[in-house]
């Protein structure tokens, strides 16, 4: 499915009409366990797949250590895929409530004393080849966020409507094409430190 990684102890319940088919499964992701369910109706020019899966640090560390620097606990995912064949375009939707999650980050900050009460509702929305939308909100207590990313071939632009969290309170625009990033931000709490230590980071940038 992705790359060179493969759905380990697979198992699928289809029941299968003149109408529609019906189906759920689960199985492991590079030890990730979840669950799907979904439906395609063969009058209709939608199908659907909703998953739902408990997910933990320690089998999600290999994804996200380049991006947190200390986290653990759980979280839960509840997603549901919708393609539209007549358009061509189809749309992820859903949420992750991440009320066990534990966090220390240097962007983000720290609340490894009390697990986040939170949620994190998201919309991707796929059409052209190259081209997409996505939108992020957060609603925790020591996170908040509101963010619009437009993507396509070249480059995105990213619209912060709101970020606060225990190192950052700011908004604005990010904008990066053919390599070239243009920032423009205002607020009261501003910290990328992260950023600029790491080794990684060779880019032009018009802050």
């Amino acid at each position: 499915i992705v790359e060179s990684y493969d759905i380990k102890d697979f198992n699928l319940l289809a029941k299968i009409n003149n109408e529609k088919i019906l189906y759920n499964g689960n199985g492991k992701f590079d030890n990730l366990e979840f669950n799907f369910s979904g439906s395609e109706l063969f009058d209709e020019f939608d199908e659907e797949i909703f998953i739902e899966s408990d997910f933990n640090s320690k089998n999600i560390s290999q994804f996200l250590e380049n991006y947190i620097d200390n986290f653990s606990g759980q979280f839960v995912l509840k997603a549901k895929y919708n393609f539209n064949k007549a358009e061509k375009s189809s749309e992820i939707s859903g949420s992750v409530d991440f009320r066990r999650l534990l966090f220390k980050d240097k962007f983000l900050g720290d609340n490894l004393q009390k697990s986040e009460n939170g949620l994190i509702n998201f919309n991707i929305s796929l059409s052209n080849p190259g081209t997409n939308t996505i939108k992020i909100n957060v609603l925790g207590e020591s996170l908040q966020a509101d963010v619009l990313i437009d993507k396509y071939m070249s480059g995105f632009d990213l619209n912060i409507i709101k970020f606060i969290s225990p190192f950052q309170n700011f908004k604005g625009k990010i904008k990066q094409k053919e390599g070239i990033y243009k920032i423009n931000l205002v607020g009261e709490k501003l910290n990328i430190n992260k950023f600029i230590e790491s080794k990684n980071f060779n880019n032009d940038i018009d802050f």
